[in-house]
């Protein structure tokens, strides 16, 4: 399974491979500090760890029994349905027929083979980008971060990066087995403390 792969940090384009925000190569460029394709600026403390996202085996397993209870809730209010001649009848009807075509599309999802998604953390002196759900390239200035922390990362979940005022950006923890997740957390803490000071 592919992670997100820390490496050495013998050359910066090594240690940013692609710029964040609009993936050009970096690689094999001389260091001007700025993307020659968006303009993008990044430093010698710059890093980048990309990886291939996958739901977990327990996270697809809830996600089933889950389907499986929405399911058997359609059937019931389906059912109740046709105890009704009136009105009320249809609502339970079409509220039955949702919640089952729901809970099919959450069992479909868990049984199919998850090919996973592209994903990626860069910090940069502007902030930290990341790929989004939808696939577009993110960021979030310092200003907006709290903290990262390993204090309680849900199922899945390497560590957290709190914003502010709240929220909450998850990093996964299948596409973190190469990054060592201490030195990330230091190094996103380090830019949150000297985005204070300037």
């Amino acid at each position: 399974m592919a992670g997100i792969i820390s490496i050495p940090a013998t050359d910066l384009a090594d240690r940013l491979p692609f710029c964040p925000r609009c993936a050009y190569p970096l690689t094999g460029l001389p260091h001007t500090y700025h993307c020659p394709e968006c303009g993008i600026t990044y430093d010698t403390e710059s890093r980048m760890w990309t990886g291939i996202h996958r739901t977990s085996k327990p996270e697809r397993v809830f996600r089933f029994f889950m389907g499986c209870i929405g399911f058997v809730f359609g059937v019931i209010f389906i059912l109740i349905s046709r105890r009704f001649s009136t009105g009320g009848g249809s609502v339970f009807f079409w509220l039955g027929v949702a919640n089952a075509l729901i809970a099919m599309i959450n069992i479909v999802g868990s049984i199919r083979r998850d090919v996973g998604r592209k994903w990626f953390l860069a910090l940069l002196p502007d902030g930290i980008w990341y790929l989004s759900q939808n696939g577009k390239s993110r960021s979030m200035p310092w200003s907006s971060i709290r903290v990262a922390d390993e204090r309680w990362a849900p199922l899945g979940i390497a560590f957290t990066i709190r914003l502010r005022p709240r929220g909450i950006l998850r990093v996964p923890r299948d596409v973190t087995p190469g990054m060592d997740r201490q030195d990330a957390i230091a190094r996103i803490n380090a830019r949150i403390a000297l985005s204070k000071t300037t």
